[in-house]
């Protein structure tokens, strides 16, 4: 990389780090394009060059999503390995079953969403903005295409290990149980009156839907 194209990199890390400080201490309504140059010491076409407010603010975000998600990778991990069922033990229907137990499942699909739940009670205002700008259309999101596949393995997993769905039943139910949940946050996103509790009542809402929509649980 040349010295250019590194201190153009450079300048865009000062920028997003500092409209990422500004948005969570003084509020991304109350931000202005000017506050983030004043405070990273650039010039105002310097900032828009790297976004405007509400690109930055996606880009803010994504990366606090990012991180909630590398956070919790390793218990992925370790989760997608311990869900493994033994051959002919899954949706064959012969001898004793395992038992499924749904409303474990749902306490593990909230269980997975839990820290992006977290993260956008905490971060309100701005998660609300961002839901905002995305479903206008004028900025796209990069972060659910990059991560959803992680979210995606762990419902297939709870669908396998708790549901005794066969693999290409729970990767289906998985899809939906995904679905939903972006569903949730977007629709969090535009009621102000609903909290984390509410987001999460809604989640179980839609999941025991899900989950109680199958005969036995899943069938082969």
């Amino acid at each position: 990389m040349s010295s250019r194209a590194d201190s153009r990199a450079a300048t865009r890390k000062k920028v997003v780090g500092e409209a990422r400080v500004l948005f969570e201490q003084k509020g991304y309504a109350r931000t202005t394009v000017r506050d983030v140059a004043a405070s990273a010491g650039v010039s105002v076409g310097t900032v828009m060059s790297v976004g405007d407010k509400d690109g930055l603010l996606v880009e803010v975000f994504e990366d606090r999503i990012r991180e909630a998600h590398e956070e919790r990778a390793v218990g992925a991990e370790d989760l997608q390995e311990g869900s493994g069922s033994p051959s002919g033990q899954v949706g064959q229907g012969s001898g004793s079953a395992p038992a499924v137990d749904g409303n474990a499942a749902l306490e593990e699909l909230l269980t997975a969403v839990g820290p992006f739940i977290d993260l956008f009670a905490e971060h309100q205002e701005m998660a609300r903005a961002y839901g905002a700008v995305l479903l206008v259309g004028r900025h796209a999101s990069q972060v659910f295409g990059e991560l959803q596949e992680l979210l995606l393995d762990e419902f297939e997993a709870v669908f396998i290990r708790l549901l005794q769905c066969p693999p290409a039943q729970a990767e289906r139910h998985a899809v939906g149980a995904y679905l939903a949940y972006v569903g949730a946050l977007f629709e969090w996103a535009a009621t102000p009156g609903m909290d984390r509790a509410a987001l999460r009542a809604r989640l179980r809402e839609g999941w025991q839907g899900l989950v109680g929509a199958m005969p036995g649980r899943c069938e082969s």
